[in-house]
């Protein structure tokens, strides 16, 4: 990613520069533009993310995990 201030802070996963759940808005603004040749590439890259959330937030429901980290990169 190449705005390197706006990276996850785990186990938290806070983003290091503002302090909101990631991917902050900037977050996602750098990944589209990174990935703007390959949508199945962010998506996937994605998905790895939400498994390493899922694994630091351990066992119990994850509300508003798929739309945090999935569902924005379909539009």
């Amino acid at each position: 990613m190449s705005d390197v201030d706006h990276l996850p802070a785990r186990p938290t996963w806070e983003c290091k520069s503002c302090i909101t759940d990631w991917p902050c808005d900037q977050a996602r603004r750098a990944l589209v533009d990174e990935h703007v040749a390959d949508k199945v590439a962010l998506a996937m890259l994605m998905w790895t993310y939400l498994e390493d959330f899922a694994m630091d937030a351990g066992p119990g429901p994850l509300s508003g995990a798929w739309d945090r980290f999935l569902g924005w990169t379909r539009s």
